[in-house]
């Protein structure tokens, strides 16, 4: 992950000292808060694991100083894990001295001074502070004036623009309104983009359901009632509606409840020595093997139960994947055992968390 992409990312950015590890955690002491801030001291968070394609710029050990970049493993329930990001453990930034190193590979650190660095976040941290209050993207006059600063804030917005869109785009959650695709769902936000017309020349109407224009889509909320609402377009001067330029009836579905599986191959197996489909996944399928990839849905916590000839674990996961503990342990599975997955807490597409049924 390239540096401006890694700040980008970040939700919180803090300096301070690891002070204990374990198996699966380190604990830093934290001096400052350079982005956003949770009213802890101390932080928890996930430990990096060394893999084939990358690994830490050291070994884990108590008094390491270092800036961290991190997120919760959620922002829906107060029980959460902490975790930094990247395949490279390029979210931990060892400190010496004046200067803060970032890791972009193996033996790869880049030096930084550490009070420009700093400088850079903090100055990054407001201006993407004022867009969210405002509800709005960052605008091209802020980021002008940001990139003057500095190289490494010049960087940072030269990389965004290439990278990102700050302007309109179509989102992957689309609801492409024609002729195959005749549904919209209740309680959710569906974004619907009519094709073969212009969408920022038309208007858009569906019985019984709150829509609005949204860039160059628009937003359809049914509201409770029918299962049934037709949809109607016109032109946007066409204010008196004299010419239709599209209709279509609209079914109107609840949100699916989401399967939990382990295995993209089985649903109900886990292959001995394919540890990576021993961990619980969620999701919405079209048919028996096909995911409905036009919904999200976020496997926020669980219980991992693992039956070994009648010796029963149980490990409350707080993320998605688990930690090392619960890793490990996975990684003792034998043939015969059985896996129970219970108090599986999801996030539904239209942010309501619900409980599903256990899966063993």
């Amino acid at each position: 992950m390239l540096l401006p992409e890694l700040v980008w990312k970040a939700d919180y950015v803090a300096i301070g000292t690891i002070v204990a590890i374990n198996n699966s955690y380190f604990f830093l002491k934290v001096d400052s808060y350079v982005m956003d801030s949770l009213a802890s001291d101390t932080l928890k968070i996930q430990k990096f694991e060394n893999w084939t394609c990358g690994r830490r710029y050291d070994k884990y050990a108590v008094g390491q100083k270092e800036l961290v970049f991190f997120r919760k493993s959620n922002y829906v329930l107060p029980d959460y894990e902490l975790l930094g990001y990247g395949y490279g453990g390029e979210s931990e930034l060892p400190i010496l001295n004046d200067s803060v190193y970032y890791h972009f590979g193996y033996d790869g650190l880049q030096p930084y001074q550490l009070d420009q660095f700093i400088t850079m976040l903090r100055d990054f941290s407001k201006m993407r502070y004022k867009a969210r209050a405002a509800s709005d993207s960052v605008s091209q006059r802020a980021q002008q004036r940001f990139a003057t600063k500095s190289t490494l804030h010049k960087q940072l917005i030269e990389y965004k623009n290439a990278r990102y869109s700050l302007g309109y785009d179509i989102p992957d959650e689309s609801v492409v309104i024609n002729k195959k695709k005749n549904y919209i769902y209740k309680d959710y936000e569906n974004k619907v983009i009519i094709a073969n017309l212009d969408n920022s020349k038309i208007s858009l109407f569906v019985e019984d359901a709150e829509v609005w224009k949204q860039d160059e889509y628009f937003i359809v909320k049914p509201e409770n009632g029918r299962s049934k609402r037709r949809l109607t377009v016109y032109a946007l001067n066409d204010s008196n509606k004299k010419k239709l330029l599209f209709s279509q009836m609209l079914n109107v579905y609840n949100l699916p409840q989401p399967r939990l599986y382990f295995s993209i191959y089985d649903c109900d197996v886990i292959h001995y020595g394919h540890f990576d489909n021993a961990i619980p996944r969620v999701a919405n399928f079209t048919d028996a093997w096909h995911e409905d990839r036009l919904l999200k849905y976020e496997l926020l916590n669980y219980t991992y139960q693992i039956n070994a000839g009648g010796v029963i674990k149980r490990y409350k996961v707080k993320s998605a994947y688990g930690n090392k503990d619960l890793r490990d342990q996975i990684k003792n599975l034998l043939p015969g055992n059985t896996v129970t997955i219970c108090d599986a807490l999801v996030l539904y597409p239209n942010n309501t968390v619900k409980q599903l049924k256990e899966k063993q």
